[in-house]
């Protein structure tokens, strides 16, 4: 793993709050801190179960130079970390950012990748972002998990205002759902997917997830339902923080 040096979190929020002339908007998002990250032949086989959580459907190549951040309004001025992984597990990256408080809706994350030329050859489909709102930013980091959108993933290109969920469950059965805090749905059971084709280490399901028309944003509750040979039913439930539904 090879890192870069950056300002720590501290001194960007610094920087961000003294620099940015008044009624400036902030259109990108810069590291934070460290970028980690791995290209290998030899990937890890250990993985995360929610994988990625992005907004609309994947279209195209991969373009490292077009990752966005979905903002709610919770999240401004807050740090995340953002885990970007292909499905083979051949290429890994964790970069921690601070979200700025005038932050346009959908800011572009500057992803310097001294492995541009080869992630370009990725399909975005086979690619997961997963961010965190977490001042740490490791494989272990926890926290709301935020929507991202990657190359042609925006909501004109998927079915409008869909969640794409992506999931390393292995041979079990999944399914996604999402409920507001009181545990009350807000949208009906979605099955996954497996995914058959290829090599599938970061993850072996693809969901797609409506987003309920009224939905007005903010905090959630994703679930997924899970159907295992040997374990049986299980549930395992991720705080998400999503933005309202397209047209609210």
């Amino acid at each position: 793993m090879r890192a870069r040096r950056r300002p720590s979190l501290s001194a960007l929020a610094a920087i961000l709050a003294l620099c940015m002339p008044a009624g400036a908007e902030t259109v990108s998002l810069r590291p934070a801190g460290d970028l980690v990250e791995e290209l290998t032949e030899r990937p890890r086989t250990v993985g995360l179960l929610l994988a990625g959580l992005h907004l609309g459907a994947a279209r195209g190549s991969f373009r490292p130079d077009d990752i966005r951040l979905v903002v709610p309004e919770q999240l401004r001025g807050r740090p995340i970390c953002l885990r970007l992984a292909s499905r083979d597990g051949r290429y890994r990256a964790l970069v921690p950012y601070v979200v700025a408080p005038d932050a346009i809706a959908l800011p572009r994350l500057d992803f310097p990748s001294e492995h541009a030329r080869q992630l370009a050859r990725i399909s975005a489909e086979d690619v997961a972002a997963r961010i965190i709102a977490s001042a740490h930013c490791d494989e272990g980091a926890t926290g709301q998990v935020v929507a991202a959108t990657i190359r042609g993933s925006e909501p004109r290109a998927g079915a409008p205002g869909s969640l794409t969920v992506l999931v390393n469950a292995s041979d079990a059965r999944v399914s996604v759902l999402l409920a507001d805090g009181a545990g009350a749905p807000l949208s009906s059971v979605s099955p996954c997917a497996p995914i058959r084709e290829g090599v599938t280490v970061v993850f072996t399901l693809r969901c797609n997830l409506p987003l309920p028309a009224a939905f007005p944003g903010g905090e959630a509750q994703l679930h997924l339902l899970i159907v295992d040979l040997t374990e049986g039913r299980s549930r395992r439930s991720f705080p998400v923080l999503l933005p309202p539904a397209a047209g609210q």
